[in-house]
């Protein structure tokens, strides 16, 4: 692919991410002024209870989300300082639907990025491929809605199309830097949902496959 086609493909790939970024905003307002998803408290109140006791350990473990937990509480605290001067743990219950909405926009995030990315896994087969996947992984209704929801889903979603992202070069070059990305991506995917650790066996398939399949791996 020439200077020319890289800039074309650019410019495609970065139309169809913010089309799909404005989706993924609009939808974040679901439900406004009620918080209306089930498995949205999970986060949120927990982030609120971490600031409240002054801790970065959250006091969940029935399941996860301590990736969403804790980034969320970071981001609250800066908003509520900002906006109303004082901790989130004493404007959360005049402001509630505010936190939510950044919550729904941190996951909106992560479901932005899986578009490119998208790309990124899909080009290294067939370059139409990746445009194709780009534009379902935009479009597609379950990505978008759940891009504006508060839960884990979006977030271990991408995580593991990076895993598979990093897992092919790897596979493809002698760079041991992309086995740490997979170690470290597969760990921060534990802390957002339980079934991550499946990709715990997926890094010893790939040593595997590096060693005794290639003969690349030393």
């Amino acid at each position: 692919m020439n200077i020319s086609e890289k800039k074309k493909m650019f410019i495609i790939i970065a139309f169809i991410t913010s089309v799909g970024a404005l989706l993924r905003i609009l939808c974040c307002f679901w439900g406004y002024p009620y918080q209306l998803h089930p498995d949205e408290p999970t986060i949120v109140v927990n982030a609120i209870d971490i600031i409240s006791r002054h801790s970065y350990a959250p006091a969940v473990y029935n399941r996860p989300d301590h990736f969403e937990i804790k980034c969320c509480a970071v981001l609250f605290s800066i908003y509520s300082h900002i906006r109303y001067q004082v901790s989130a743990a004493v404007a959360f219950s005049a402001h509630k639907m505010d936190f939510y909405l950044i919550a729904r926009g941190f996951t909106a995030f992560w479901g932005t990025l899986m578009i490119p990315l998208s790309y990124a896994v899909l080009s290294r087969i067939r370059k139409n491929a990746g445009i194709i996947a780009s534009v379902f992984t935009a479009f597609l209704p379950v990505f978008v809605t759940h891009s504006a929801y508060a839960t884990p889903d979006i977030p271990l979603t991408f995580a593991v199309m990076l895993i598979i992202f990093l897992s092919e070069r790897f596979l493809n070059t002698d760079n041991f830097k992309y086995l740490i990305g997979i170690c470290i991506t597969t760990a921060a995917g534990i802390t957002i949902k339980y079934t991550a650790a499946v990709c715990c066996l997926w890094i010893a398939i790939l040593l595997f496959v590096k060693k005794f399949m290639t003969g690349q791996y030393r």
